[in-house]
């Protein structure tokens, strides 16, 4: 079924299976009867295959992800993950994994995508919790997250934690080097004016009315 001259979903064959294409502006109702109709057309051709979901820069609400996935276990697919990529992204993408994630701060247990590679110049991704890169975010690559962010890697791209409004939100970074940090509604282009890259990871989070950076783990002056 097509809106117009534009599809509502998309299969895509990968390496580990498939991939199913969602595009943004349509509703979820359009999608999940759309996605129905395609695997019941498609019979047991596609049975026990392991499928991720690009939302193709639709905002992956958990509620909604749940419901496809839902559809995805009923047809006998196995649902393999997800990613908020644009769906211009090169094929060798990785999906990334929804998960939980616990937050140092004694903060409640909450949801989060883990993204298992380094994000180049281009690529995005939005999700409504936390964001794990398991990676570097190189410049130009965009992060926005309701929940904190953490690289285990060099953050070198934009970063906006606590993007709904969450000011206990945080950016954790192996290396701290973005173009631009924003938690919440305050914005930093050069924490703290800081000029050289620390050799320690570190945490920028918000103190005070405004973005601060700090060493992740304190140290020892006895």
């Amino acid at each position: 079924m097509e809106k117009g001259k534009k599809k509502i979903i998309e299969f895509k064959g990968n390496k580990k299976g498939l991939t199913i294409m969602l595009s943004p502006g349509f509703s979820l109702e359009e999608i999940k009867e759309e996605l129905t109709a395609k695997l019941e057309e498609g019979g047991s051709f596609f049975s026990k295959a392991r499928v991720s979901l690009d939302l193709g820069g639709r905002q992956g609400y958990p509620e909604e992800i749940e419901e496809i996935k839902k559809i995805l276990v009923s047809h006998d697919l196995f649902f393999d993950g997800i990613t908020t990529y644009d769906s211009s992204m090169p094929e060798e993408t990785s999906p990334g994994k929804i998960g939980r994630r616990t937050p140092a701060d004694g903060r409640k247990e909450e949801r989060a995508l883990f993204v298992y590679r380094t994000l180049r110049s281009g690529q995005k991704i939005n999700f409504p919790g936390s964001v794990v890169i398991l990676g570097d975010v190189n410049p130009g690559a965009e992060i926005i997250a309701a929940g904190d962010i953490v690289v285990l890697g060099k953050l070198r791209g934009l970063a906006h934690a606590g993007a709904r409004g969450d000011i206990s939100s945080s950016i954790t970074a192996l290396s701290l080097e973005p173009v631009q940090l924003r938690i919440s509604h305050l914005l930093s282009r050069s924490p703290d004016g800081k000029n050289e890259v620390s050799q320690e990871p570190e945490k920028a989070e918000i103190r005070d009315g405004k973005i601060v950076v700090v060493p992740l783990f304190a140290k020892d002056e006895s």
